[in-house]
This record gives structure tokens, C-alpha cells and sequence, in this order.
């Protein structure tokens, strides 16, 4: 004769409940792994209007810059672990023939609160010493859904999407 496999050792009520709070985790856990997070920057230089998406990662270092126009350089950089280093770090460096010299950064603590028309970071301005020019720049968090459209946020169908060329980290 086979011995019963049990799942739990009680009786069959004490079952049932450990089946109900499987259940009951399972059916919450659904919702979670089916949403995932995205941040979309949005900058303006010069007349042109980019989108770029961000993806959290597990150095800094590795996240190369994107070239605007002649003088700028920008760098997003999405970390969400550890928690104490948990943030979205924007940083502007003007290109200088001496090389990279950062002459903004902005700080944005993760977990990254959506409110207004300028997302998370709202409009950030950013002008140029020598030259006169302005770069401005948001960035607003975007949760997906298992249904939502793998393409760029709303903001990208106005714009220019892509990262333009990127340099070396500085």
C-alpha cells in the first residue's frame, strides 16, 4: 500500500485555510509581477525635442552619456538597489575642450512620486556659460501593465525618440 502525500500535517480544515492564504498570496502577487516601472526623460535643446527611457541599474558607472547638441552632455541614471541608494541621479556636464565639467545635477529618491504636467523631477533648466543656450528636461514615471504597448510613452509620439551619440562615461 502507498502512503498519502499531504500537503500540510493537519486535519483537513487546517488545510484549507493554508490553501486559501496560498490563494489569496498568489491572486495579489499577480497584479505586481504583471506591472513593471519605466522612466521617460524628455529634453529640449536647441529647437529638438528627444525622448529617452531609463532602466534601473546595478552600477552607475556603466551608464554611458548622451550628446546634446555641441556643449552638453546628459547622463540619467535609475538605481533602485540597495535601498539606500535608491534614486534617480541626473547629471549635466558641459563639454569643454579641457573635458567633461558637470555643471547640474539633480537627485530623485526612489520610490519616485508622479505628480503634474513635468512628472517626478518637474522642468529642469539648465543654461550654458559661454553660449547663451538653455537645456530643459523632465522625467516622470511610467507603470506598464501586462496590456500596455511596448512603444514609447505619449510624450514620445511629439517628439524625436533616441539617444542621440553617446560619449565615453565621464
Amino acid at each position: 500500500m502507498t502512503p498519502k502525500t499531504r500537503i500540510c500535517n493537519r486535519s483537513y480544515s487546517g488545510c484549507r485555510g493554508t490553501v486559501l492564504r496560498l490563494t489569496l498570496a498568489a491572486t495579489l502577487l499577480v497584479p505586481v509581477l504583471a506591472r513593471a516601472e519605466r522612466v521617460t526623460c524628455e529634453y529640449t535643446y536647441g529647437g529638438e525635442t528627444k525622448v529617452f527611457q531609463l532602466s534601473p541599474v546595478a552600477s552607475p558607472y556603466t551608464v554611458p552619456t548622451v550628446q546634446v547638441g555641441s556643449y552638453f552632455l546628459l547622463r540619467a541614471v535609475w538605481q533602485n538597489n540597495p535601498a539606500k541608494s535608491a534614486a534617480v541621479n541626473v547629471y549635466t556636464y558641459a563639454d569643454s575642450s579641457d573635458g567633461p565639467v558637470i555643471i547640474h545635477q539633480a537627485s530623485f529618491p526612489y520610490p519616485l512620486t508622479t505628480t503634474g504636467r513635468f512628472g517626478f523631477s518637474g522642468l529642469q533648466r539648465v543654461y550654458e556659460p559661454m553660449r547663451d543656450g538653455e537645456l530643459q528636461y523632465w522625467c516622470a514615471l511610467d507603470t506598464l501593465t501586462a496590456d500596455s504597448p511596448a512603444a514609447p510613452s505619449r510624450r514620445a509620439s511629439r517628439s524625436t525618440s533616441g539617444n542621440g551619440s553617446k560619449k565615453g562615461t565621464p
